[in-house]
């Protein structure tokens, strides 16, 4: 928007000029790839049904009762370490919803500290910026649902968690299969910044921009934090 937030929307000209392509063609394929990943179980969100409440299952038995908020996720993302208990469901959820593993709860949770310290209120109109993922209205709409928004049609804050959480991970999932497979250095770094900037920088650049780093350096921080220790055999 630089992407949505500052950087991203950046991409005024690139979201404007090429996101219609993303809805239409891959991201299309993108979500109605997640669509089945969710349906064939993949991680927690199939099992708990999201962020509702456990629906009936076969005739005569009640699906499991969803693990609580606190321990959501907790195999993939620390619960020690200051990630809010009320957003851990939509972190972990919006995460599964990607089917390239690198969009984890983890990259997630640390771009959202990164972002706005875990802020749902935040509001800078300097930059366009709200919520707690400081998204860019005119490029939330293209993700704010899977299908996005009509074109005369851009949302208005405040964005709620729930409406910002999501889109990230739907963005996300966009810059990571867009980004050139041969770029060096920490992949998850390289999507934090296109989310900041555009993908195209990124991919122009080969690298993190320069403007950039002390972003991408906090983020590195967060993700070292919010990672699990490996389960011990």
């Amino acid at each position: 928007m630089r992407r949505c937030c500052g950087g991203v929307r950046e991409a005024a000209g690139e979201a404007g000029a090429r996101r219609p392509r993303r809805r239409t063609a891959g991201l299309a394929a993108a979500v109605a790839t997640m669509a089945a990943v969710v349906v064939l179980g993949h991680g927690d969100t199939a099992r708990t049904g999201g962020e509702g409440a456990a629906g009936p299952g076969r005739a005569g038995t009640t699906a499991p009762a969803p693990a609580p908020a606190a321990g959501y996720g907790a195999d993939e993302l620390r619960t020690d370490k200051g990630v809010p208990v009320a957003y851990r469901r939509l972190i972990v959820d919006s995460a599964h919803a990607c089917v390239r593993p690198l969009i984890s709860p983890v990259l997630i949770a640390a771009m959202l500290k990164a972002e706005s310290d875990f802020d749902p209120g935040l509001a800078d109109p300097a930059r366009d910026e709200y919520g707690i993922a400081r998204w860019t209205p005119r490029v939330l709409r293209w993700w704010i649902r899977a299908d996005g928004l009509p074109a005369d049609e851009v949302p208005e804050p405040p964005f709620t968690p729930a409406e910002s959480i999501p889109a990230m991970g739907r963005y996300l999932c966009a810059i990571e299969a867009r980004l050139h497979r041969s770029l060096p250095g920490d992949r998850r770094l390289l999507v934090a910044a296109a989310y900041r900037t555009s993908y195209g920088t990124v991919n122009r650049t080969r690298k993190v921009p320069a403007a950039y780093r002390a972003y991408t350096d906090r983020v590195a921080r967060y993700l070292q934090e919010y990672t699990p220790a490996p389960a011990l055999l």
